[in-house]
């Protein structure tokens, strides 16, 4: 896995993405199955990018893109050898857990 902090994200790139695909936040949001709310997704557009890496696979999924998308340009995000995980449903499903318990 790609250590969080070597990460940078960019909240732009994020909507970019969103409104290159041609989603509202409403529709992300349920293309997520509702982990996420409309405003929560704005958060992520509007520079409050969320500190987990999970969140982030999980959106770049319902896009059709991947995270290395919303990567700020000049961030390099080649793998020397590490890998992102790449089973989404166990990533969902553990994010599901995470958000219940949060209730």
């Amino acid at each position: 896995m790609i250590p969080r902090e070597t990460l940078i994200f960019s909240s732009e790139r994020i909507k970019a993405c969103r409104t290159r695909k041609g989603y509202t936040r409403k529709e992300v949001s349920e293309l997520t199955d509702h982990l996420y709310s409309e405003e929560t997704i704005h958060r992520w557009e509007t520079d409050r990018i969320p500190s987990r890496l999970e969140p982030l696979v999980i959106l770049a999924d319902a896009l059709g893109c991947t995270i290395k998308d919303f990567a700020s340009p000049d961030i390099d995000l080649r793998m020397k050898g590490e890998h992102l995980p790449v089973n989404i449903e166990d990533i969902k499903s553990r994010e599901v857990d995470r958000i219940s318990r949060l209730k």
